[in-house]
């Protein structure tokens, strides 16, 4: 029995593949109540845009909004209004380029 599981993880490891992910770096949400229950709402997504194969930009994006219980309220799709190039090579205490 230990043989076969032996010969599949080494079957395996032989045709494995390259794998790639592209991921989210960071983001913030800001909600800042204008008047009554109005909010006003910011988001800002961070990725890594160096590789012209990266993922793309969820449009629209999906925010959820929940009460104090726990309990969906809303659900909010916002349109992707585009994107902004930040220069990794600028120096900033909050970004670190590995």
């Amino acid at each position: 029995m230990w043989f076969k599981k032996l010969w599949i993880i080494g079957l395996l490891s032989i045709i494995s593949a390259q794998a790639y992910a592209f991921h989210i770096i960071g983001g913030e949400l800001i909600y800042t109540r204008t008047t009554g229950n109005n909010y006003e709402i910011t988001l800002k997504i961070y990725r890594d845009c160096a590789d012209p194969e990266a993922a793309e930009f969820d449009n629209p994006l999906q925010i959820y909004v929940y009460d104090a219980l726990g309990l969906l309220v809303q659900t909010l799709d916002i349109s992707f209004p585009g994107s902004e190039f930040i220069d990794p090579a600028i120096e900033s205490p909050c970004m670190s380029v590995y």
